[in-house]
């Protein structure tokens, strides 16, 4: 919210004196003390921001210069089809003994690296590395050992377990075309989204997840044509035809990224889709996992690894995007036109906790 307002309405904040931030965090904002999971599986207290205050002149001087449109707002025009379960389903797998002794070497990571009297250097371990491994290992330990061995009853396992379930039960489902005319095929189709254990990372962590989904798939059944990564599909006629097979019933599991969520839900999600997994996505992806779970008729979220939760900061005043006509990144305030500007929001700021 500070930074929109400092590229759009900077004229205001420095009349006020608020151009510096923490002027302006310490008139709009509130911030408390809490106990937060860390990788290493304890408990530590961070500072952040919790609540909104003097809510009202905030939102007068945002508005100033931003056209706000809510969600109602956008009912009129997008049709959002409700979930078949009522809401999205959270599938989580206990932690193994093996997942629990390695949340001990993260602690000694975590404790290493607080105890570092210099800053980091090059090839230094960084608490972001710690993060990464600790995410990584909650989705299967062989992300961060490969020779660690498969365990059954792992995240990873549970999701394949369920993805094939759903696809044993719906084989005799009917989809039509958009005329009405039925597809020869039956069949649902499925999105796994996964923003960690891709086939880019297998060079180095010695194993990707979308490997192991595929694999294990094929293995109970699944005929190999009938899975597809989204990642191969590069270019515009590639992706075309892959949701062309998607909504024909020629390709039911679609596996990918968290940037493909929205593309890959517009082309194909609307009429065969049943369920969309979303597994392991990282906390700034939370817009893209909206859009991917919002279209299916029903859908679970594999939850990957704790992270710790979103600056409240940001969760309260809601993602905001700008666009400058013609240029893909705002004009600093000295360079910021007179008029031209649309911001959408997804949320409006608020200061009840």
């Amino acid at each position: 919210m500070f930074s929109v307002q400092r590229y759009l309405g900077y004229e205001a904040l420095l009349q006020r004196g608020l151009h510096e931030f923490d002027a302006w965090a310490s008139t709009f904002g509130d911030v408390t003390t809490e106990l937060e999971l860390q990788p290493s599986g304890k408990y530590k207290p961070v500072t952040r921001f919790a609540t909104f205050v003097n809510v009202p002149e905030l939102i007068a001087m945002f508005r100033s210069f931003a056209d706000v449109v809510m969600p109602e707002d956008l009912r009129a025009y997008v049709k959002v089809p409700a979930l078949s379960t009522g809401a999205r389903q959270i599938i989580t797998a206990k932690p193994s003994a093996a997942f629990k002794r390695y949340q001990m070497v993260l602690d000694a990571r975590i404790k290493a690296i607080e105890e570092r009297d210099r800053p980091a250097e090059p090839g230094d371990d960084i608490l972001l590395s710690v993060i990464t491994d600790g995410r990584h290992a909650a989705i299967d330990l062989r992300l961060v050992d490969p020779d660690n061995d498969n365990e059954p009853d792992n995240k990873l396992n549970a999701l394949i377990g369920n993805a094939f379930s759903i696809w044993q039960e719906t084989a005799r489902n009917a989809y039509v075309r958009a005329d009405g005319k039925p597809f020869e095929l039956p069949g649902a189709a499925q999105m796994i989204f996964s923003d960690l254990g891709t086939i880019g990372v297998e060079k180095t962590r010695g194993f990707s997840a979308y490997r192991w989904i595929r694999d294990e798939l094929i293995r109970r059944g699944v005929p190999a044509s009938e899975i597809a990564f989204m990642q191969e599909f590069k270019k515009s006629e590639a992706k075309q035809r892959l949701f062309g097979d998607v909504r024909a019933g020629k390709v039911r599991f679609l596996i990918g990224s968290s940037r493909w969520a929205p593309a890959s839900t517009r082309n194909s999600a609307s009429r065969r889709c049943i369920i969309s997994t979303c597994h392991g996505f990282p906390p700034r992806s939370s817009s893209a996992k909206a859009v991917s779970c919002g279209r299916a008729t029903s859908t679970m979220s594999s939850i990957s690894s704790p992270t710790p939760p979103k600056d409240r900061w940001t969760r309260r005043c809601g993602r905001t995007t700008s666009a400058r006509p013609g240029s893909s990144r705002p004009p600093f305030p000295e360079t910021r036109p007179s008029g031209g500007w649309r911001i959408w929001v997804r949320g409006r700021p608020t200061s009840s906790r």
